[in-house]
C-alpha cells in the first residue's frame, strides 16, 4: 500500500510498480479508460454513486443486490472480486 498526494504522480507509480503486482487498486481515481468498481453501502447511501453504465462491477453489503447487467459482489466475497479483476477484459 502506498499513499500518493500528487495526482499526476500516480501514473508514474503505476508504470513503475505494474510488473511487480497482479492487481493494483486505485482508491478515489476516476479517469476514462480505467475500470471502476464501486463499493456501495445501502445503509449509508440510498443508491450507488455512479450509474451502472459507468461501472465495471459493484461491491455491496446488500445480499442479492442487482445493478443492471454489471457483476455485483457481496462485500465479503474477496475471492470473487479478485477473480473478476484478474479476468476482466473490458
Amino acid at each position: 500500500m502506498q499513499r500518493n498526494d500528487r495526482e499526476g504522480k500516480i501514473f508514474d507509480l503505476i508504470a513503475e510498480k505494474s510488473a511487480q503486482y497482479d492487481i493494483i487498486l486505485l482508491e478515489g481515481l476516476r479517469r476514462p479508460g480505467i475500470p471502476v468498481i464501486e463499493v456501495f453501502d445501502p445503509h449509508k447511501n440510498p443508491a450507488p454513486k455512479f450509474p451502472p453504465a459507468e461501472l465495471s462491477a459493484l461491491v455491496t453489503s446488500s445480499p442479492g443486490y442487482k445493478a443492471g447487467e454489471i457483476p455485483c459482489f457481496h462485500i465479503d466475497d474477496v475471492t470473487g472480486v479478485a477473480r473478476f479483476m484478474e479476468e476482466y477484459n473490458g
